[in-house]
């Protein structure tokens, strides 16, 4: 950086020397700044600020002792030098010139410093002058001043006297206001009354209007309510009365489950292949006994189970939510509310083996993969069958070999006289895991699942006069339809029949 300045130090000299011989060597006759034509004003661009602020304080302060004569010898002789060493450098005879010049500016230089002196002086003199006029002037002031306190407090006397009679004129013109708006209000107030008594009566007759509609809403309310406690009365004693025949019948179709259950234990014993063609004491005459009073429980059944639904029928008509959970508490709801319709059964029961059938499909997937390695259980995903069954694309894969379910292999028997409804052959291929495929004609698992119930159905509820067990059966097949989901009460080829639906699903 350094070197960079001082290369531009010596830039700006050569160039401030060319501008000096320019100016010595060349004429300027013809315009009007004379040698100032060329001028060097750059190189103050160049320094720093703190250079450039010291540059120009030097030159101004050189300047203003040049203009008031105060300048030391030594610029001057300085400035003289370095005039004849500009102007010697020019060439030959441009030193005179310029001498010449510096002389004649030097001279006019004197000269108007002079002038300024003699301008100082004068006003200097004006000033004086100016000082003794000011003087004057603030001696008059001043008395005027005084002048003006003295008539200032004598305003202040009289605007003191105008301020109290304004204030007493004010006083009075308050006290005619408010003996006018008294007046006034009085008239107001008057007016007010006379207007607030007539709606005051208009109210008191409308309040009576009101208050005679009231009593006779209250008249009517209190009849209301009396009809209404009557009604409550009577629907307590009607409730009362419906809980005394519930609980009758509650009693007796615990007698009636009592003897259902010995009837199916009689049954389970004849129907042992076992005991079946052992020596009996029972007659025939026993026999029709027993027939007769197996036909007269299915009528009392029937009709006790008619009553209830009619009971329960005219208890939900007045009070259906606490005979909903009554009945729901006792089983009955089902079957005599009409909670559930036989296909919504169906159904339920159909996606619950469906269920069953899907933790049938991955325990043997489980147990491929543990037989056959990590290959099997690699393999993709086989379809859901709740997606077979909704109609959703199912998934392709290669065809794959399966062992045969212990499960499938050994299937329940099913009951004498029901029909053996086998599942096609395409549901057992690998690619639906033993689900038939979806669309055109093919069974699907809830057709079959209906048909297998209607066979069942069929095939227990037909009566037969030469064979007094299928009726008994019937009677002990329809006695748990009182409370459903008591599987387990039912008889042995009931059971085994639903076990093979289950097995065809």
């Amino acid at each position: 950086v350094a070197r960079l300045q001082k290369k531009v130090m010596q830039c700006n000299l050569a160039a401030i020397k060319q501008c000096a011989v320019k100016k010595a060597c060349g004429s300027f006759e013809d315009s009007p700044f004379g040698e100032d034509t060329i001028i060097f004003y750059e190189a103050l661009e160049y320094y720093d600020e703190e250079e450039r602020e010291l540059v120009l304080r030097i030159v101004n302060d050189k300047l203003r002792q040049l203009g008031a004569g105060h300048a030391p010898p030594s610029l001057i002789a300085a400035l003289e030098r370095n005039a004849n060493r500009e102007g010697t450098g020019g060439g030959g005879g441009g030193g005179g010139a310029a001498d010449v010049e510096l002389q004649k500016q030097l001279e006019e230089l004197k000269l108007e410093l002079r002038l300024k002196e003699e301008q100082k002086q004068d006003l200097e003199q004006l000033l004086k002058q100016e000082k003794e006029h000011s003087e004057e002037l603030k001696k008059q002031a001043e008395q005027a001043l005084k002048e003006a306190e003295q008539a200032k407090a004598e305003q202040a006397k009289a605007e003191a006297e105008a301020a109290r009679l304004q204030e007493e004129l004010k006083l009075e013109q308050a006290r005619t206001a408010a003996a006018l708006l008294e007046l006034e209000a009085s008239k107001a107030r008057e007016a007010a009354l006379r207007e607030a008594n007539a709606q005051l009566q208009e109210a008191n007759t409308r309040l009576k209007e009101e208050l005679e509609a009231v009593r006779a809403e209250l008249i009517a309310e209190r009849a209301a309510n009396a009809a209404l406690r009557e009604e409550v009365k009577q629907v307590k004693a009607e409730l009362a009365k419906f809980e005394a025949m519930l609980k009758d019948l509650q009693d007796r179709y615990d007698i009636l489950e009592k003897e259902a259950n010995e009837m199916r234990e009689e049954l389970a014993r004849r129907n042992n292949t076992k005991t079946r063609s052992c020596q009996t004491q029972v007659t025939g005459e026993d026999l029709d006994a027993q027939d007769a009073e197996l036909k007269k429980l299915r009528v009392m059944l029937e009709e006790l189970q008619q009553k209830v639904k009619d009971l329960l029928e005219q208890c939900k008509r007045k009070l259906g939510g606490k005979v909903q959970d009554i009945a729901d508490a006792l089983g009955l709801g089902e079957e005599f509310l009409g909670k559930k319709t036989v296909f919504q059964r169906l159904y339920d029961d159909a996606k619950d083996r469906v269920h069953r059938l899907e933790a049938l499909r991955e325990k043997v997937r489980q147990e491929r993969g543990v037989l056959l390695g990590p290959e099997a259980a690699a393999e993709a995903p086989e379809p859901s069958v709740m997606s077979i069954l909704e109609g959703e694309p199912r998934i392709p894969e290669a065809p794959q070999e399966l062992k045969p379910s212990p499960v499938a292999a050994s299937p329940p028997p099913r009951p004498p006289g029901s029909s053996q409804l086998k599942p096609p052959a395409s549901w057992a291929s690998p690619p639906y895991g033993g689900m038939p495929p979806h669309g055109g004609m093919s069974p699907t698992p809830t057709r079959n699942l209906r048909m297998s119930n209607i066979d069942v159905s069929a095939s227990l509820l037909l009566p037969s006069a030469s064979k007094p067990s299928r009726r008994r059966m019937q009677v002990s097949a329809s006695l748990p339809s009182l409370q459903p989901g008591r599987l387990q009460a039912m008889p042995n080829s009931l059971s085994s029949a639903v076990s093979s639906d289950r097995y065809l699903l």
